[in-house]
């Protein structure tokens, strides 16, 4: 550790690795919340070993195991972070033992403050027999499969509440759906992300357009507001991803990032004759994004070009493709909502393509976890290694999939719609409930699933109940 640190910090980077895991008390969680918010530097320590339990996620995926396991892991980091051992590199090491464990259990990683108080107006419980264990009316639906939505950060949750002028943001506690804030402003657009300390969205600007916000995670007060510079620099609703401290979106053929603590810029990248570019994806050091004509590869610290595929024979198309990747294939699926759909598989690090595979169907999303899941009109299984198809399932609807424990959770049906699980193996169904139909799909946090659906309600439910 820098001999040269202001103690506070050196008593913050003791105790990140016990914030991580949840080993924190309250008036110490709080704490550290407020130094983050205000320390750039512990904020990128802190969000390294956030990578870090992320990157264990994806190598491992959640698997059952020992309870006593994490148990055991987290007193050992507990007793060697007091021993003041950070100088020998070792409470990263029992961190990333921890994370494992918690994967391995399937139990998540505390990133986030636990809630204090909340306000449970509005909140109508529920219980195995509705299907739900709370739910929250008037709350927005996104409009588009290229986030997870709601937003989950630890225990609280970020979604969009309708109100009389259009909608604001609102951040509710996961496990009782009570009120924790809710911005005194409108918000915009789809886009909604956060880190350690902060969330981030768009408002409408005072003299037209859009500014970009911070909001502090723990009571949505505003951090940093950035108003656009040029139609370049911000556009409108951009979907905003996180690449370690840098928060980046694109516009047109343009690749945006601002530091994700202060919003000072940090870099922009046109890229030219690439035509529409997608949404970002990330990876650490690295942002992919593509178009009908390629895939490129940035440092997320500079926005230097690390390497570009051109795809030959290709054509810029209405829609731009999707960017996916779990730190061990990036993969590209063209042809989305409107044409035959089209993946692309390619080593996240050189950019080579390893395999490629007709859909024959439009492509709505896609989901890896390990191996590709498709949601096409039904949805199809690949692959992760060849691209090789696995299984097809008949299911009507347009949600994303999402992969937990071995098994697959998406809606089907318009109208009186059903949650299903599917057997990830083999694609059969597990169980089936009715409950609401949703284009966003369902986001799944230390057992529960959260869905914001088209009726104007987030529900919460535990993913353990079998229809």
């Amino acid at each position: 550790m820098d001999d040269n640190l202001p103690l506070h910090c050196v008593r913050c980077r003791e105790l990140i690795d016990r914030h991580l895991l949840g080993l924190l008390d309250a008036e110490e969680a709080d704490a550290m919340r407020q130094h983050l918010v205000q320390c750039e530097s512990c904020r990128r320590e802190a969000q390294a070993g956030a990578d870090l339990v992320a990157a264990v996620g994806r190598t491992l995926g959640p698997q059952p195991g020992d309870a006593a396991l994490l148990a055991r892991v987290a007193v050992q980091a507990e007793q060697e972070a007091c021993a003041g051992n950070a100088q020998s590199g070792r409470p990263r090491l029992v961190l990333a033992a921890a994370a494992a464990a918690a994967v391995v259990l399937g139990v998540g990683v505390v990133l986030c403050l636990p809630v204090s108080s909340s306000d449970h107006r509005g909140v109508e419980s529920g219980g195995p027999e509705t299907g739900y264990s709370w739910r929250i009316p008037g709350v927005r639906s996104c409009c588009t499969a290229d986030v997870a939505y709601p937003v989950v950060c630890g225990r609280t949750l970020l979604a969009f509440q309708g109100v009389a002028t259009g909608k604001r943001l609102i951040a509710v506690d996961g496990a009782t759906g009570g009120l924790l804030w809710r911005t005194e402003f409108d918000v915009t657009g789809c886009s909604l992300a956060a880190d350690l300390a902060h969330a981030f969205t768009w408002r409408p600007a005072a003299g037209g357009g859009q500014n970009l916000v911070a909001l502090d995670l723990a009571n949505g007060q505003i951090v940093w507001e950035r108003a656009a510079r040029d139609r370049g620099d911000t556009a409108a609703g951009a979907i905003l991803v996180l690449a370690g401290n840098a928060l980046c979106w694109t516009a047109a053929n343009q690749v945006v990032a601002v530091d994700a603590g202060q919003g000072t810029p940090l870099w922009s990248v046109k890229l030219d004759r690439a035509g529409m570019l997608s949404v970002p994806a990330a990876d650490g050091a690295a942002v992919f994004v593509a178009s009908g004509l390629g895939l490129w590869a940035l440092a997320s610290d500079s926005g230097h070009v690390l390497w570009q595929v051109p795809y030959a024979g290709s054509r810029l198309q209405p829609i731009p493709p999707a960017v996916y990747c779990d730190g061990q294939k990036v993969v590209v699926a063209t042809g989305r909502f409107t044409a035959r759909g089209f993946l692309r598989c390619h080593d996240p690090r050189t950019g080579q393509l390893r395999w490629g595979r007709d859909v024959a169907a439009p492509v709505h999303s896609l989901t890896l976890a390990g191996d590709v899941y498709v949601r096409c009109g039904k949805i199809r299984a690949f692959s992760g290694a060849t691209g090789d198809p696995l299984w097809s399932a008949a299911l009507d609807g347009c949600s994303p999939v999402v992969a937990w424990q071995q098994r697959l959770y998406t809606t089907e049906g318009q109208g009186h719609a059903s949650l299903v699980a599917l057997d990830i193996r083999t694609g059969t169904r597990v169980w089936q409930r009715h409950l609401a139909d949703s284009c966003s799909g369902l986001v799944v946090a230390r057992r529960m699933g959260y869905l914001a659906s088209r009726d104007g309600s987030l529900y919460a439910l535990d993913t353990r109940w079998s229809g």
